[in-house]
């Protein structure tokens, strides 16, 4: 099964990217990949990597906000509820999540 799938049961955990420039939550996500001993899993090192490559200097940081969330669903749920509250405060979804996992 492919970690993405939604009947994916393993743990989740819950992480934001931080915009250190604008100095907010610049996206939300979620993952089941192991997390390291630096405290960031594999796809958050590569997102970061990837993001303040793009801009040239160290932008963006992560942490995680949560985790053992049983299963993908639940994780999408906790996700979505972290952009809601994000909505309220700012009137808008923080600028990396352009969506939803869930219709509104």
């Amino acid at each position: 099964m492919h970690r993405n799938s939604n009947q994916n049961q393993e743990p989740h955990h819950l992480y934001e990217v931080w915009d250190n420039q604008e100095e907010e939550v610049f996206k939300y996500g979620i993952s089941s990949e192991p997390i390291e001993e630096d405290g960031l899993s594999k796809r958050i090192k590569e997102q970061l990597r990837d993001m303040n490559l793009a801009v040239g200097w160290l932008r963006y940081i992560a942490r995680i906000l949560l985790t053992s969330i049983m299963g993908r669903l639940k994780a999408k749920e906790l996700e979505d509820e972290h952009m809601d509250a994000f909505e309220l405060e700012k009137g808008r979804l923080p600028r990396g999540n352009l969506k939803r996992n869930r219709k509104k």
